[in-house]
């Protein structure tokens, strides 16, 4: 599009390939066109996938004091604090990869955020540092002209996982979160439009009386799906030990 983005969908031979090489022309001044080619990686998952995982990042892996007044210290921890100096929760990289799987590619793993993909590179760094499965990314186009939308269906993370959930339309999905905006309220509906196939939704709590009290209470009301909302990645652990899903 007139921003540079590229959508597109692929197939893919029976030889799994793992990368593609993508080609584009780019016009570099009034009279000359010019082409670049660059390596695009492919994400294989294994035909014995069980489930998959969709997990939200800001305050449910990457700490970023999202709560905060203003969300002056997101934007801090963002512009000048470099990757490698960033926080994970404890112990939930290795929470991860007992999802995904052995392998790490028998399940497939999907980071989404409301970020923008201007911060794309920044967070595969923090990913890799803090030694995170390897996944998909969905993060959001800013327009800073657009006004969020107040109906969920109309907001980026719902949309990205409408369409995540369509392309392993034949899997369940376990739903990872926080409390500190709305994915609880997503999460929800996304269960309420997909019956059945919403293994577990899982959020971490916040330091906010008010989030919490509104997120306890949507839970209570919440039927056909277990939720969990957790302080620390164990409680997460033991309950996805208990239902079977590890």
């Amino acid at each position: 599009d007139s921003e540079g983005y590229f959508k597109t969908q692929i197939k893919v031979s029976e030889q799994r390939p793992t990368y593609l090489m993508l080609t584009t022309s780019t016009r570099e001044d009034d009279l000359t066109d010019s082409e670049i080619s660059f390596r695009v990686p492919i994400r294989l998952y294994g035909e014995g996938a069980r489930y998959g995982i969709i997990t939200d990042i800001d305050d449910t892996i990457l700490k970023t004091g999202v709560v905060s007044k203003y969300k002056w210290r997101v934007i801090y921890n963002t512009m000048f604090v470099h990757a490698s100096k960033r926080q994970s929760f404890p112990n939930t990289a290795a929470f991860y990869h007992r999802l995904v799987g052995h392998s790490g590619i028998d399940n497939p793993m999907i980071y989404i955020s409301n970020s923008p993909w201007n911060f794309y590179d920044y967070i595969v760094d923090f990913i890799d540092i803090q030694g995170f499965p390897q996944g998909a990314f969905l993060l959001r186009d800013i327009d800073i002209m657009r006004r969020k939308s107040k109906d969920i269906s109309q907001q980026n993370k719902y949309m990205e996982i409408r369409w995540a959930m369509d392309v392993f339309a034949d899997l369940q999905m376990i739903l990872i979160g926080d409390a500190g905006e709305v994915d609880i309220d997503i999460y929800i509906r996304i269960a309420e439009v997909y019956p059945q196939r919403i293994k577990a939704i899982y959020i971490r709590s916040v330091d906010d009386a008010d989030r919490m009290s509104y997120v306890k209470g949507k839970v209570r009301k919440a039927v056909g799906v277990p939720i969990l909302v957790f302080e620390h990645t164990r409680e997460m652990e033991e309950h996805a030990e208990a239902l079977g899903i590890l």
